[in-house]
């Protein structure tokens, strides 16, 4: 059977006198035309692959919704028979209800609706295909859960820049009267290569002067393919210097190393291509230590394989991280490989009330494999992964698609990292010492030697707040305690601090 075309009533304004046009040509505008493929992509991604089988229907439905946030006038409504969109109590046109979890049907019959929707709502007529796109994702994607999002092309961009880099010369400038002054430059990148140094100004690009040139211009100079180079001249102490620097992918640095007293100290501010690379040379580079702290505090996570790597550096053996999902392709299994690249040396988890994803599978791994333990805060508590997904406009889905179980066979999700050693504050009185924090852990331990009940997700949480905590001086203090000192050692090892409900 053959589906009749798609009718579309439009009710229109002329010398006051409301006119009914039936099947009136509706003209689809570039910017509603180029709705098309990335919705269609996006949702047919999101019906194939969320973590749970999602109600294509309603998910439109709920597109709709969205695009009412651009036009409080405009009411976009379903019925079993048709898709309405009102302006006031005028109807302004009326489409037929697409077939069941029929998306080409949907799609199309939401652009016919937004084209008639722009013919009284100036809101929708100069909104751009990007800001469209954005409002019916963004009544889309809360109905799937917390962590999936649509980004827009712009968003997108600097998402892939933060992740993997981006083609540079390896400086931070700001506009100077005589060009642009070098505020810093990037250990090892290609300006510091070339002999730059922070409080050049650069004067000329290939020839180009710079001064009088908006900021956009200037930058723009700088712009260009990944190996080529460009020669800049540059204004050192009031000589003139030139310098041929070669451009490169630069990625940014998301782990800060400090050795103190022999204990190598790791800041990791997420998680990217580079991050398990610059781990492994941070410890290289530390020479003799005899504890490592990995501060986890703010991290809100990235990529997955980083966190994977990572925790393979420190594990020789055992379970790392499962996944399960309902695409057959999000169920995966991570273990560590043999070597340890710091055997038999401590390390200490820093974790937080904003620590997730990413950095909460990490430390999962190497507390519950018994490779370190965790101070701080209860962590985030996001244990889904999401699977990156690009859309013909360059924007992107992070879209949840698998649940991370920790090497013990718990759920992470909900749960998070609970520390060994909780130093969230007090309800009330002042913050307690470094000292006290220990002393009340160990009795708790012996308390719970005698007696340890099963406790709910809910409750453990409770008894240790997650908390921001970015940079808590007690946390470092009972951390570089810890390792310093091996009779804490043995009586806090390294293990789960309370025994979890099963069905948790």
């Amino acid at each position: 059977m053959i589906r009749a075309a798609v009718r579309v009533t439009l009710l229109t304004v002329f010398g006051g006198l409301l006119s009914a046009c039936a099947a009136r040509p509706t003209v689809m505008e570039p910017d509603v035309a180029a709705l098309a493929a990335p919705l269609a992509t996006g949702m047919t991604e999101i019906r194939d692959k969320a973590v749970d089988q999602p109600d294509v229907d309603q998910l439109f439905t709920a597109a709709l919704t969205g695009l009412s946030a651009l036009d409080h006038t405009l009411r976009f409504e379903t019925n079993d028979d048709a898709l309405i969109v009102r302006h006031g109590e005028m109807i302004i046109a009326r489409t037929n209800r697409p077939q069941h979890q029929d998306i080409g049907e949907w799609v199309a019959n939401i652009q016919t609706l937004i084209a008639a929707a722009r013919r009284v709502s100036p809101a929708l007529d100069t909104a751009s295909s990007e800001t469209l796109l954005q409002s019916l994702f963004n009544g889309i994607m809360p109905l799937l859960d917390r962590y999936s999002r649509y980004a827009g092309r712009d968003e997108a961009a600097r998402n892939r820049t933060a992740r993997n880099g981006f083609v540079g010369l390896g400086f931070d400038l700001q506009q100077a009267p005589l060009g642009a002054l070098v505020r810093s430059t990037l250990k090892d990148g290609p300006a510091d290569r070339a002999g730059m140094i922070s409080g050049d100004i650069i004067t000329h690009v290939d020839g180009v002067r710079l001064a009088g040139l908006p900021l956009a211009a200037i930058l723009h100079r700088f712009d260009g393919a990944a190996d080529t180079v460009t020669t800049l001249t540059v204004d050192r102490d009031g000589m003139s210097h030139a310098f041929a620097v070669r451009r490169a992918l630069i990625i940014p640095e998301t782990v800060a190393a400090e050795t103190n007293d022999s204990v190598l100290y790791l800041k990791v501010k997420n998680f990217n291509v580079h991050t398990a690379a610059a781990m492994s040379g941070a410890i290289s580079d530390a020479g003799p230590i005899r504890g490592i702290i990995l501060d986890l505090r703010g991290d809100p996570g990235g990529l997955l394989d980083q966190a994977v790597a990572v925790a393979d550096l420190f594990l020789d053996h055992g379970v790392i991280a499962n996944l399960r999902g309902r695409d057959p392709a999000a169920t995966q299994f991570y273990a560590a490989t043999p070597g340890d690249i710091a055997p038999n040396i401590p390390i200490v988890l820093l974790v937080d009330g904003v620590s997730a994803s990413a950095a909460e599978i990490l430390a999962a791994a190497l507390q519950e494999n018994n490779r370190a333990i965790a101070v701080g805060t209860a962590s985030v508590g996001k244990g889904t992964v999401q699977i990156l997904v690009p859309l013909p406009n360059d924007g992107e889905l992070a879209l949840t698609w698998a649940r991370v179980f920790t090497p013990n066979g718990t759920l992470l999700n909900e749960r998070g990292i609970l520390p060994d050693i909780c130093t969230s504050s007090p309800p009330i009185g002042p913050p307690e010492s470094a000292g006290a924090i220990i002393a009340a852990t160990i009795r708790a331990r012996a308390k719970a030697a005698v007696a340890s009940p099963l406790l709910d997700v809910k409750t453990a949480r409770s008894a240790c707040r997650p908390e921001p905590r970015p940079a808590q001086a007690v946390d470092l203090e009972v951390a570089r305690r810890w390792i310093a000192d091996p009779s804490l050692r043995g009586a806090l090892g390294p293990h789960l601090p309370t025994q979890f409900s099963a069905t948790h």
